[in-house]
C-alpha cells in the first residue's frame, strides 16, 4: 500500500502518490479506507 492524496477532477479522481518517482492514478470511483492523521519518524539508531 502507499499514500496517496486524492483530488477530483471534472469527469475522473486523481490518485497522486507521495512518492514523487511514482506515477499518478486516474480513476472514475474511488473507496477511501483511512486518512494519515499523523507520522512519527525514527533518526539514528533504535
Amino acid at each position: 500500500a502507499t499514500l496517496k492524496r486524492f483530488f477530483k477532477e471534472a469527469t475522473r479522481i486523481r490518485l497522486e502518490p507521495a512518492n514523487a518517482k511514482m506515477s499518478p492514478i486516474f480513476v472514475k470511483n474511488v473507496r477511501i479506507q483511512g486518512k494519515v492523521v499523523g507520522l512519527i519518524r525514527r533518526y539514528g539508531r533504535n
